[in-house]
């Protein structure tokens, strides 16, 4: 025990001193509120591709992906919000950065207020930060806390280990601002990487090869009686197309039919619509590595490491492993923990960073002190960060099913933000009546499906019809949007500013306009069969779920189809991004109108 208490402090004293480098080095740096909020819009290139790939991945991909995995099969459909989460960054980045560019905003909540002149968006915009970011960084810290009481047998309690971790997580954040979080988060992604291909690794060696694993596999068709066989191989198959009256199933309420799968990835999506990649994408330099980063980081490498690497941990015992490294390789155990926390921590920074970054511009600056300064506005952003932190504390010190629960209302609501962005973005039809109506109607539905209980309701339980609350948000969110922009109508010039812009700079050139129609079939086709309905043909396609001999190279049908849709999925991406120019640098020059929005405002005025 002494030893790998030594080796985890080594370890852990290495990755905190790096973090409080980089910390004091963005401090430094910071100049401006414009450098300490979004890093002076000069996130270089590849410190976008990995930091991105840090934030978007870091969290899902270490808390209970891998044993879901295993205790049912089916989960392993949510590994393709390797490329679900980047299309919403496909649809939006790039456009937010030319706008953001042009107008000079900082935060998300400034470009709505004032594309549809309403403070009332700004409100609702932090609002579903607040929500998101708080449950999410509770989840990370409470498993951190116990990630590190595990990691030293019980020497540091949950709690003090929660506190520790929280302690360090928001010195280097509030003292240097997103600068600091994307130098880090380069570090915490190569850790996160290594972390998961090191213990996949050692799972496959520990399980014994390939054929071992698959025939391990074989016992979730309802061979083992230790797991309580399943019906027809269910545990290896998706249930059917829907489920009106949910039946036993790990999920929470109902089983992993297609819709849920669908709903679920559409929750995940939210992660990317949320208002810290819009300031992510303010940052970058230029968009050159938005393609990049949602084709190849994210789609290829992130995917393939879900489905490969991710599914060895799940199907290896992984207690039996730790007690394994614990044994005879303590450093190897000590290097791991550090680099699961990397990636906890990365996802953390950059909710903490950006939920800082609009308390101060849209709450505190709007409403109550207009006229403040930059260093001001540096001061008041980093005591926002501490804020959150400390909500993010009370929130972990609560009940583990509490908790997961607002982590799922937390995913859920970022979805919500879709139809603002696609009127930002696409579409000047939606008006701000609409969008704000929508946007609340969405939260309700959130509420009243994710926990109806909270509010008193026990009619139809968690997740009714085996769709997941995103997708119940999202449908009264665009019902309600439509419906009140038809009777409503908004000033349409300066929406047209924003359009216009992006008509200039985003616009295809002739001889591609004729691969629109392509473009717009090729992701209702991959998420229907990929992710949606269409999913239960591959219960059948390549050999019978409760028929292992069947199996196409000797493993489950549905990964040979989830492998396939992933590599379709994969061209997709590219096809779209580099092909269809959506994540692609514009040709021209966006000539700024100013470098923060306040002088155009105060212009104007």
């Amino acid at each position: 025990m002494e030893t790998k208490i030594v080796w985890l402090g080594v370890f852990a004293a290495l990755y905190g001193g790096c973090c409080i480098y980089f910390g004091i080095k963005g401090a430094m740096a910071a100049r401006t509120a414009s450098d300490y909020f979004i890093a002076g819009r000069r996130i270089s290139f590849w410190v976008f591709v990995l930091a991105v790939t840090a934030t978007l991945f870091s969290g899902l991909s270490v808390i209970g992906y891998p044993r879901l995995n295993y205790s049912e099969l089916p989960y392993a459909y949510l590994s393709f919000y390797a490329i679900a989460a980047p299309f919403t960054g496909l649809l939006f980045l790039k456009r937010q950065w030319l706008i953001g560019k042009r107008f000079g905003f900082v935060t998300p909540g400034e470009m709505l207020s004032y594309y549809f002149r309403s403070d009332a968006i700004r409100l609702l915009a932090l609002l579903v930060v607040l929500l998101f970011a708080v449950p999410c960084l509770g989840i990370l810290l409470r498993v951190g806390g116990l990630l590190f009481h595990a990691a030293t047998d019980g020497l540091l309690s949950v709690r003090v280990a929660m506190w520790g971790l929280a302690a360090v997580l928001c010195l280097y954040v509030a003292a240097g601002g997103l600068r600091a979080v994307a130098q880090v988060a380069v570090l915490q992604c190569i850790l996160l990487a290594v972390g998961i291909a090191i213990i996949g690794v050692i799972a496959l060696d520990e399980v014994g090869a390939w054929s071992a694993l698959a025939q391990k596999i074989g016992l979730l068709a309802g061979m083992d009686a230790d797991l309580a066989p399943a019906r027809d191989g269910a545990r290896v198959a998706v249930p059917g197309v829907i489920q009106l009256v949910p039946e036993g199933s790990s999920a929470a309420s109902g089983a992993w039919t297609g819709p849920m799968i669908l709903t679920s990835m559409l929750a995940v999506m939210g992660i990317q619509a949320v208002p810290a990649f819009s300031m992510w994408a303010f940052a970058s330099r230029n968009p050159a590595p938005f393609a990049p980063q949602q084709v190849w980081a994210s789609s290829l490498v992130v995917g393939l490491i879900l489905l490969l690497f991710a599914a060895m941990q799940g199907m290896s015992e992984v207690p039996q492993l730790v007690d394994l490294m614990a044994a005879g390789m303590p450093w190897l155990l000590s290097l791991l923990a550090v680099c699961a926390l990397a990636a906890l921590q990365a996802a953390g920074g950059s909710y903490m960073s950006t939920a800082g970054g609009m308390l101060t511009r849209d709450l505190i600056r709007r409403f109550l002190m207009p006229n403040i300064g930059h260093d001001l506005q540096k001061l008041l952003g980093r005591i926002g960060v501490g804020v959150i932190v400390l909500l993010a504390l009370l929130v972990a010190t609560g009940s583990s099913e509490a908790l997961v629960s607002l982590g799922s209302l937390a995913l859920a609501c970022g979805f919500q933000l879709w139809p603002a962005l696609i009127a930002v973005c696409y579409w000047p039809f939606l008006t701000r009546s609409g969008i704000v109506l929508g946007l609340i109607a969405g939260l309700v539905a959130i509420t009243l499906t994710d926990m109806p209980a909270a509010v008193g309701i026990e009619a139809w339980g968690r997740w009714p019809w085996t769709i997941h609350s995103a997708g119940w948000g999202i449908i009264f969110n665009l019902v309600v949007a439509l419906l009140v922009s038809a009777i409503t109508r908004d000033d349409i010039d300066r929406k047209m500013e924003f359009h216009n812009l992006v008509a200039q700079h985003a616009a295809l050139p002739p001889e591609k306009r004729k691969l629109i129609p392509i473009a717009c079939t090729i992701p209702v086709v991959w998420f229907f069969f990929a992710v949606g309905p269409g999913v239960a043909i591959g219960n059948w396609i390549f050999g019978r779920p409760d028929e292992p001999v069947t199996w196409l190279f000797n493993i489950p049908r549905i990964s040979v189809w989830q492998l396939l849709w992933w590599a379709l999925g994969v061209a997709m991406m590219w096809f779209l991004a580099y092909v269809m120019e959506m994540s692609t640098a514009p040709e021209t020059e966006v000539e700024p109108w100013a470098e923060d929005i306040a002088e155009i405002e105060q212009a104007r005025v």
